[in-house]
């Protein structure tokens, strides 16, 4: 009996058994899809219940204990439709980290429902932490989706990446001080750059392998492992005898992974420019100190840019399968140096490098900027196979050295095996591809030298056939003027398609000889020319 004197009503156990058996049938659908379709229909067999549906909603967007109508929300089961005779209950589907719908119930008759009301309120508590713990399982498995994903691309890139990558365990002595360290991983381009295998390294220690390791090495390495600081640096490795530009950062405590490039030539490179700038330096000061000796500082000086003159202009005067010429003209008759360069030499795998540059500026800093520069591809072709690798490195030691002016350069490698020519340009003029009378223009547009440390360059391939001519030129030609004309690309075709029968040795002074006449005699830049003719793979086989 209640207060009033009433009998106090009490829901049905079979109908609260049924619903705790609803609870456990609910945790194993698969969809909430169809949680909603069988939750409605146990819903309307509770006593008073005219129907029952589940309105779901997003715990991120939707706040609790708004309105959930059929109408807007996402929802599961029955429909409900307005009565004036009937009510409206909704029970919130809440947690603490927040709400996932709601239980909407049209009550036909409230007497009857009235004593299953605080059942159901814990009923829709208990369904939320469902919905949660589907959500969190969801989410963890979604997570654990993109690490698989993520270890495989690490594994791909670790295996993959030209550079040399190592991870290491650091080794503390007792005062728990840095003294050595273990290999735990190395990628095969660790194994090329260094010249050790992973079999012989994993697992050992580094007094073991490299005795003689700097202790600078082990101090930075140390700092590393120990507090997280990532460090980048170049220095020698006694060791292994080389130079190297290395990362090292923390993968995890206690541990330290290293990425790095072998620098020896690009050093070696550095040291005779820098000789050779030091050497300029001194001649400099020479003069200006002593008035007396102007004039034989003076010829010295001339001797000097002759020499530089001609180391950029000095290529080899054969090569297997191919037939070159080549033309410098300066526009000062009295300077006779600039910053045109250019140069054949044989590459890795046989093939034949084709280069030529045009540095902005004349004089000798043209001329030192251009050494530096021919020197450098020099050096990385050494240890590039692709063009666009070669001109990127350069470009980030250029910008690196913060150099006045820019550069632009045409590079490519000729296989004489099968006449593919693979190339790419720095924001240079594109070369003029001749075969049979018909020519066409090697585009290959990017940033100069020198200008962006993040310019990126792209490697384009064609098929050269026999006999073919490559004309490679600097823009002094096609910049040649009359009356506010320029010479072009076209007219400089039309004279290569109409002379190209000419012996190789003499196409060089023929096209200047065109520009010239077309320009009066005189040249507004430093021009350069430089003409190669493939012929083909006989031709190296007899060689």
């Amino acid at each position: 009996m209640g207060e009033d004197g009433e009998e106090r009503r009490l829901p049905d156990p079979r109908v609260l058994g049924w619903l705790l058996a609803t609870h456990n049938v609910l945790q194993t659908l698969p969809t909430v899809g169809k949680l909603g379709e069988f939750l409605a229909g146990a819903l309307e067999d509770i006593p008073g219940v005219s129907a029952g549906e589940l309105c779901l909603s997003d715990p991120r967007i939707d706040p609790c204990g708004q309105p959930c109508p059929a109408s807007e929300s996402d929802h599961a089961g029955d429909s409900i439709t307005d009565s004036p005779s009937k009510t409206m209950t909704r029970f919130s589907l809440e947690t603490i980290h927040g709400c996932y719908g709601q239980i909407v119930l049209e009550i036909g008759d409230p007497v009857l429902f009235e004593p299953y009301g605080p059942f159901l309120a814990n009923f829709a508590g208990s369904l939320a932490l469902l919905l949660e713990t589907r959500r969190q399982r969801s989410q963890l498995e979604e997570a654990f989706e993109k690490l698989s994903e993520e270890e495989r691309r690490y594994r791909q890139l670790f295996t993959e990446m030209t550079a040399g990558h190592a991870v290491h365990e650091i080794v503390l002595d007792e005062a728990g001080v840095p003294w050595d360290y273990r290999f735990l991983e190395v990628n095969p381009a660790f194994e090329r750059i260094t010249g050790l295998k992973a079999e012989h390294v994993v697992g050992r220690s580094a007094q073991d392998i490299l005795p003689g390791l700097e202790p600078s090495w082990m101090e930075k390495y140390g700092h590393v492992a120990l507090t997280g600081q990532p460090v980048r640096f170049e220095d020698y490795n006694q060791g292994l005898g080389r130079y190297y530009d290395v990362v090292a950062y923390r993968p995890q405590p206690g541990q330290f992974a290293v990425i790095f490039t072998d620098i020896t030539e690009r050093k070696q490179v550095e040291e005779r420019l820098h000789e050779a700038s030091e050497e300029l330096k001194a001649q400099n000061e020479e003069l200006q100190m002593a008035q007396k000796e102007a004039a034989r500082l003076l010829e010295d000086q001339r001797t000097l840019f002759q020499r530089l003159q001609a180391a950029l202009l000095d290529i080899p005067q054969q090569l297997p399968g191919v037939k070159f010429a080549h033309l410098y003209r300066s526009a000062t008759r009295e300077a006779q140096i600039g910053g045109d360069f250019y140069d054949v030499f044989e590459a890795k795998d046989g093939r034949i490098a084709l280069l030529i540059g045009d540095v902005s500026g004349h004089g000798i800093e043209a001329a030192r900027l251009a050494m530096l520069v021919k020197d450098t591809i020099h050096a990385f072709t050494h240890q590039f196979c692709r063009p666009h690798l070669v001109l990127r490195e350069a470009n980030r030691l250029l910008v690196k050295k913060n150099l006045s002016g820019f550069v632009s350069v045409f590079l490519g490698f000729l296989d004489l095996e099968d006449g593919t020519f693979t190339y790419s340009s720095a924001g240079h003029p594109p070369p003029l591809l001749d075969t049979d009378g018909r020519t066409r223009l090697l585009e290959s547009a990017s940033f100069p030298l020198g200008v962006l440390a993040d310019a990126r360059y792209r490697d384009r391939e064609i098929d050269i056939p026999e006999g073919s001519h490559l004309l490679l030129y600097t823009d002094g030609i096609t910049e040649a003027r009359r009356d506010g004309m320029f010479f072009e690309e076209k007219r400089l075709a039309e004279v290569l398609e109409r002379r190209r029968h000419e012996e190789v040795e003499a196409l060089p002074g023929l096209l200047l000889d065109e520009a010239l006449l077309f320009a009066g005699g005189e040249l507004d830049d430093d021009a350069a020319l430089l003409v190669v003719n493939y012929l083909g793979k006989t031709s190296t086989d007899e060689t």
